[in-house]
C-alpha cells in the first residue's frame, strides 16, 4: 500500500516572478515558492500559468528580472 499523507518535494525552494499589474509592488511579482505552494496558487489562488514570467533557484536572477519588469510598466 502507498502511504499518501506524506509529500517528497526534491525541488525545493525557488524564486517566482510574475507578470505585474499598473499597482504591482515588489513583493507582490518577486516571491520564494515551492511546489506546493505553486500548486495551490494555480488552483485555487487564481495564479494564472501564463502570468509567471520566470520560476528559478536563483534570487538575484528573479530579483533583477522583477525590477526591470516593474520598470518597463511605467
Amino acid at each position: 500500500m502507498i502511504k499518501t499523507t506524506y509529500m517528497y518535494d526534491e525541488a525545493g525552494k525557488f524564486w517566482v516572478v510574475t507578470k505585474p499589474t499598473e499597482f504591482s509592488e515588489i513583493g507582490d511579482i518577486f516571491y520564494e515558492s515551492n511546489i506546493a505552494d505553486i500548486a495551490l496558487q494555480i488552483f485555487k489562488g487564481g495564479l494564472n500559468i501564463s502570468d509567471i514570467m520566470l520560476i528559478t533557484k536563483s534570487k538575484s536572477k528573479a530579483e533583477k528580472l522583477a525590477k526591470e519588469l516593474l520598470d518597463k510598466r511605467k
